[in-house]
């Protein structure tokens, strides 16, 4: 049977949302480019916030092997016209979008300082 790059890349967004949420990744941000960045398998694995040729708002991924200084790049543009296989997301646009904004908020800390807040008022809070 032959996996089209589309059919790879669909799966890599899948499994990079899936494996963020595990916390299997940890991911790293640059507030001045807006570039979310982990590595994988000696690879370099960037995302990024980007508008498409119709001037929409889209998620980009960058692949980046620096063995070989080749890289590659797709939008979420690129791999929708199906459904995602990840419960609750109708389009890849909307699943990578997730994956970047959750994995910001874990880069900066900022899930952290929500989460030591909440652990903090959690007896306080009057119901």
């Amino acid at each position: 049977m032959i996996v089209t790059i589309v059919e790879k890349y669909r799966l890599l967004a899948e499994r990079l949302y899936t494996r963020t949420l595990s916390g299997d990744l940890a991911w790293e941000y640059d507030d001045l480019l807006e570039i979310l960045s982990t590595k994988v398998a000696g690879r370099d694995i960037f995302l990024s916030s980007v508008t498409n040729d119709n001037g929409e708002p889209a998620i980009q991924v960058e692949l980046s092997n620096p063995a070989t200084n080749r890289r590659e790049r797709f939008l979420d543009d690129d791999i929708n016209g199906k459904w995602p296989k990840i419960e609750g997301y109708e389009s890849y646009w909307k699943l990578l979008r997730a994956l970047y904004d959750y994995g910001v908020r874990l880069a900066t800390g900022a899930d952290k300082d929500v989460d030591d807040i909440l652990s903090d008022l959690d007896d306080d809070i009057p119901f």
